[in-house]
């Protein structure tokens, strides 16, 4: 059961790992090319997806109700002296009708008709050029009862108003044009007048239309217009006013004036909106004006509907497809450049992390790590057995007791000395024989690893080999100067749209893009194969210094061995204070040796190593690379300029490890010589240091407390498959 849920829980780690987004392509990573994925990327990403959706569920589920409504309205004055539309209002659901207020009886009765008379008229003035006055025409319109020819829905709100007894105006067709100071004008009079001979010859007497007119007031009914955007089915809705009502006196007048505004309707049709834009047009009573006046005439009241030269436009929107993929495109930018700063920061410390943890690892197949654990036990017995007399009296804590006497101490100390002058001068003597039998040893053993190694090929394991703190903040810089991404997709297309259009202008231009693109992948591609090899030159470092690993170990026992045997010196005399002084001349050379071989390799920077390790781990890669054209630039770790490759002193790779060769053979010789005599041997080796070849085998390479040899280490490390292969190379991939 419980490795049932621990298998549960390692597949749901690497799902969320999995779904990883924000994980870039990494060409430096000591894997190759990969996408380096977090789990806080992961827990990012799923919540960024999850964001994203629920975001775009909301979105979508306003669009399919419309809402918000996006309303807005613009006013426009028209002139109307250059205006040259007709306007219908009667088309658009404007009406007008004329009766009384209280009385049920209708204007186009028989007996009202002796009494007044109603007409209504389509004036059309035009001016004259000729006389500098007007031409009037006018048409007298039919009034007949409203009852169904009135244009409004509400039946009921019309029997409360009586509206069948009101009259109204039968053709729609009139016109409403300009105003009355432009050349052609156009609008609607009605008229309600004394009933005189000129109408008809049964009218009433003056006393009884008078005393008629008193009785009840004159009404005016309109029906007026506006616009509701919340309504997606009639949003053009209309309304009754009933603001014009008067009572007409004798020897008065009652003048009316009512403008007509011009209405017009931009409303979205449809989620994508491709059907276009539903435009409609109705007309609203912008404003009324009434005067009272004197007059001698028969007419009770004038009523006079012009057009207004303001113009309103209405538009109504609403969310469509395209205002959700603008909304959904806008929040994923803003969180991805949220997420990306976030996640980007805890990725960089896994990714220094994670890289500096298996930079200097090398991988071992599952089948092999039963040979390899055996191979290690075999190492271990057998560094055991190698320690030197020298290394096991440096190294033992049984050392002898010494007592403080006078006579007997001396002849013991005189005595000891004289016995390691023998024994040093005759380990002096068989320095040079040891010597060929351990090469000869080195070389059966470094055979024998060989055949081993094609026997059971060694192709990965997590052996780590050790690096210190100073070493990991030093590598934790170099990453973060030298940490390169892939080319994205976006990166090709564009550089190929650049170059196309650039084609046509200036080849030159094009010709130097290419020169400046090819300087960046050579440039890159040195800095994948110097970050690839930091642990060939971890390794090459380690060799220098473990080769004098059992005299540096020597040196720090030293101490402790002066302050041990302190008193015995002391006791020794003479010939105790000259080996005390041989001793600490013996250490103070010893120590200069190693500080200026360690500040030799110091000298030697990264920038120094790069092309030497491609060259040696591929001689092609090194001659395609082209560095010619990459010498003025600071790709190396320390980013020193590149200066220095100019010079024809740069060495290469044979001469470098013959160099590295040499050095360890001097100090070998420095540091393997007993006394004095053996000087002039040793200046006499050195001048001829040139004509010798040492074994690179011999070099060995600590992996904690095995010595493994140098082959069966740097060998696999030069199986990576993206350093053995050329840049024109078809399968080669950076």
């Amino acid at each position: 059961m419980a490795n049932i849920i621990k298998s549960i829980i390692l597949k749901t780690c690497h799902a969320i790992k999995s779904c990883d987004i924000f994980g870039k392509k990494i060409t430096l990573n000591y894997k190759g090319n990969e996408k380096h994925q977090t789990f806080i990327g992961g827990y990012a990403s799923i919540l960024f997806i999850l964001t994203i959706l629920g975001y775009t569920t909301y979105l979508l589920r306003d669009m399919f109700r419309k809402d918000p409504i996006v309303y807005s309205t613009s006013r426009v004055i028209k002139d109307l002296t250059t205006d040259t539309t007709e306007h219908k209002p009667a088309d658009h659901g404007f009406a007008v009708a004329l009766g009384f207020r209280y009385r049920n009886v209708s204007l186009l009765d028989e007996e009202l008709l002796k009494k007044y008379k109603v007409a209504a008229y389509q004036y059309h003035s035009i001016s004259d050029p000729v006389n500098g006055g007007w031409i009037n025409n006018w048409t007298e319109l039919d009034l007949v009862k409203c009852g169904e020819n009135f244009p409004y829905k509400n039946k009921t709100l019309l029997a409360h108003y009586n509206i069948d007894n009101y009259v109204c105006i039968k053709p729609t067709n009139y016109s409403l044009l300009g105003n009355w100071y432009t050349d052609i004008g156009k609008e609607l009079r009605i008229l309600i007048d004394k009933c005189t001979s000129y109408y008809r010859d049964d009218c009433d007497s003056d006393e009884d239309i008078y005393s008629d007119v008193f009785k009840d007031w004159f009404d005016i009914i309109m029906v007026d217009n506006y616009f509701d955007p919340k309504d997606f089915t009639n949003p053009i809705k209309s309304y009754l006013t009933q603001k014009h009502y008067h009572s007409y006196q004798k020897g008065f007048t009652v003048h009316t004036d009512i403008f007509l505004k011009e209405n017009k309707v931009s409303m979205q049709e449809g989620f994508t909106n491709l059907e276009g834009e539903n435009h409609e047009k109705f007309y609203s009573v912008a404003s009324e004006k009434f005067d009272k006046y004197a007059s001698s005439s028969s007419t009770f009241g004038r009523i006079y509907i012009h057009l207004d030269p303001e113009v309103i436009t209405h538009e109504r929107s609403y969310r469509s497809i395209y205002d959700v993929l603008g909304n959904i495109g806008g929040i994923t930018s803003l969180l991805n450049a949220l997420t990306c700063a976030v996640v980007g920061f805890y990725s960089d410390i896994i990714f220094k992390h994670k890289t500096i943890s298996n930079i200097y690892t090398f991988d071992v197949d599952e089948i092999d790590k039963d040979t390899i654990r055996e191979n290690i036990n075999e190492d271990e017995e057998n560094s055991k057995r190698e320690f030197t007399s020298y290394d096991k009296n440096i190294f033992s804590d049984n050392l002898p007791v010494v007592r403080e006497r006078d006579g007997e101490d001396k002849k013991d100390c005189n005595q000891e000395d004289e016995k390691d002058r023998s024994e040093e001068d005759e380990k002096d003597r068989s320095g040079e024989d040891e010597k060929n039998r351990s090469e000869e040893d080195e070389k059966d053993r470094s055979e024998e690893d060989e055949k081993q190694q094609i026997e059971n090929p060694v192709t990965a394991s997590y052996q780590k080999i050790g690096i210190s703190p100073d070493d990991e903040n030093l590598l934790k810089k170099t990453l973060e100067s030298k940490r390169r991404y892939a080319y994205s997709n976006f990166d090709v297309i564009f550089g190929f749209l650049f170059c196309c259009r650039k084609l046509f202008k200036k080849k030159q231009i094009n010709y130097d893009l290419y020169q400046k693109g090819l300087k960046r992948y050579y440039h890159d591609l040195d800095a994948v194969n110097i970050i690839s090899n930091l642990h060939q030159l971890n390794i090459m470092m380690k060799v220098v210094f473990n080769e004098r690993q059992q005299i540096l170990s020597s040196f720090s026992n030293l101490r402790s061995l002066e302050d041990d045997t302190s008193k015995k010196l002391r006791s020794c005399g003479v010939v105790s204070k000259y080996k005390h002084r041989h001793f600490k001349a013996k250490y103070s050379q010893q120590k200069e040796s190693i500080k200026g071989l360690i500040e030799n390799m110091r000298k030697s920077t990264l920038s120094n190593y790069d092309k030497l390790l491609i060259a040696q781990i591929d001689p092609k890669l090194s001659e395609t690379m082209n560095l010619l054209s990459i010498k003025e630039k600071s790709f190396s770790v320390t980013n020193s300029p590149m200066e220095h490759i100019r010079d024809n002193s740069y060495p290469s790779s044979r001469k470098y490890c013959k160099k590295l060769r040499k050095l360890i053979y001097l100090i070998e010789l420095h540091f393997n010589k007993k006394g004095t005599s053996k000087k002039s041997k040793i200046n006499s080796k050195e001048e001829d240091l040139d004509s010798l070849d040492i074994p690179q085998e011999s070099i060995q390479v600590p992996t904690g407390n095995t010595l493994l040899s140098k082959t069966t280490i740097i060998q696999p490390a030069t199986n990576i498959h993206h350093l053995n292969k050329s840049p024109h190379d078809s399968s080669y991939d950076p």
